[in-house]
């Protein structure tokens, strides 16, 4: 992706980071330590992970 590309993820995704917090939350409330910006940073940087891989697989066909 050039710097002049914008880059938007898909809508759907803010409703996954909802589930993804509030599985997160039951699991808090169940007596489990989380810490909230570790968590929130795997998930993004998964998703980020998973766009590049896809866009490399686009590009190639």
């Amino acid at each position: 992706m050039s710097e002049n590309e914008e880059f938007h993820f898909p809508p759907e995704i803010d409703e996954e980071y909802k589930k993804f917090c509030y599985e997160l939350i039951k699991r808090s409330d169940k007596g489990e330590k989380i810490d909230y910006a570790i968590e929130s940073m795997n998930f993004w940087n998964q998703k980020m992970k998973q766009a590049v891989e896809s866009s490399k697989k686009s590009k190639k066909n």
